[in-house]
């Protein structure tokens, strides 16, 4: 019996698609043609006063002192403005500037297809999913084989695999299409894969009764890798956006946020910047001599270690816009925050801010040493000196490409 080997497998399981029926929020039917006249009704606007529309007051106790725009037209809590500084006439954006741009009239007909509301409120009117880790996986699987060269030789190796795929909810208040693992083409959500390999070789080697020797080398990876969980294309193709190096396939839908609502009232963010992903790894080599001398008790050793980080970043081009309530709105802070609404300047194809991805990718490398002595000193049976010396050498850590 020279030879021995172990292996374990397991896995684990676990799934909840459920959806709850009116945690998010999407446009309503009116706001996708352009109608946002719902921001003046009772459940935004009309918080303000009895009757809506209501009107922003200069001074509340007076009625008579509301604000008007520049061409004279009252303003009203959830109006919306157009490009001109004026209120939108009833709220509702003229069908030529609404249908302006080509970009925001497509991604509108993807809202039209997958995500069109299942109730009249203007808040909490689509499905979200109830768990923030609807998939979760684990397995794993080790081997080891041990074996007895000599009398004087032992050997070992061993490996350890570890899979663990999920999806992941980083942001719950999406809207999330029911039935569906994937949450339509609008997720900002993603999935990831951890993969873990770790491997062991060793030996053990007796010269004489009082002197051992063991050697042993260690390989360690880590890798990360993750992408949306609708990641699909051609989405430069569908939205137009070829001309601008955006990449047409294995990414996920553009990066859109909506900041500015009034009342709170706004939608979720849509999209993401996804793929991305690390690779983490580290090799150790080590070696240690034990030789016992009547009261001594020596041990020397050494021990190298090579480290390596290496991390894609968002792809080339991806991009990311973001699309504020208060584009058109007037800067005065009693109005600004009560009016104006991001979808909408969404629809109207005017931008506060966008960004495309640059590849910053990271290849870190990095070595260390070490060596060390110690010296167990039994003085008496009842005092024993524990006597070390250890230098760790570090070396400066380096880009794999020189940057």
């Amino acid at each position: 019996n020279h030879t021995f080997f172990y292996a374990a497998y397991e896995k684990y399981m676990q799934a909840d698609w459920r959806t709850s029926p009116n945690g998010a929020t999407v446009p309503t039917l009116k706001m996708l043609d352009g109608d946002f006249s719902e921001l003046l009704g009772a459940d935004v606007g009309g918080t303000h006063c009895s009757t809506p529309p209501c009107p922003i007051l200069a001074n509340s106790l007076d009625p008579t002192s509301g604000y008007q725009d520049p061409a004279g037209n009252p303003i009203y809590y959830g109006s919306i403005f157009l490009p001109n500084g004026q209120v939108a006439p009833g709220n509702i954006i003229p069908a030529g500037q609404w249908s302006a741009s080509g970009i925001s009239q497509k991604i509108i007909g993807i809202y039209k297809q997958y995500y069109k509301p299942v109730g009249p409120k203007v808040t909490g009117n689509f499905p979200w999913i109830n768990s923030n880790d609807p998939k979760f996986q684990q397995i794993q699987f080790s081997i080891k084989v041990d074996h007895n060269i000599s009398n004087n030789d032992h050997a070992h190796a061993s490996y350890i695999y570890n899979h663990r795929p999920k999806t992941e909810i980083e942001h719950p208040e999406s809207p999330w299409i029911p039935n569906s693992q994937s949450g339509g083409p609008f997720t900002p959500n993603s999935s990831q894969e951890l993969h873990t390999n770790a491997y062991r070789i060793g030996e053990t080697h007796t010269f004489t009764p009082n002197i051992l020797n063991v050697l042993n080398f260690t390989f360690n990876q880590f890798q990360n890798v993750q992408e949306s969980v609708a990641q699909s294309g051609p989405w430069a193709s569908t939205l137009g956006l070829n001309g601008a190096s955006y990449p047409d396939k294995g990414t996920s839908f553009p990066q859109i946020v909506y900041n500015g609502g009034p009342n709170g009232v706004g939608e979720a963010q849509i999209g993401s910047t996804w793929p991305q992903g690390d690779v983490v790894y580290h090799g150790i080599l080590n070696e240690a001599l034990s030789w016992s001398k009547g009261r001594h008790n020596f041990k020397f050793g050494s021990e190298i270690r090579a480290l390596g980080y290496n991390q894609n970043s968002a792809p080339p081009g991806a991009y990311a816009f973001t699309f504020d309530g208060g584009t058109f709105a007037p800067d005065n802070a009693a109005i600004k925050p009560n009016v104006g609404f991001a979808f909408a300047n969404m629809g109207l194809g005017y931008v506060q801010s966008a960004s495309q991805g640059v590849p910053f990718d990271q290849y870190g490398r990095r070595k260390e040493l070490a060596f060390f002595a110690q010296d167990d000193y039994k003085v008496t049976n009842k005092l024993t000196l524990n006597l070390d010396l250890r230098w760790d050498i570090t070396m400066p850590q380096r880009e794999l490409h020189g940057a």
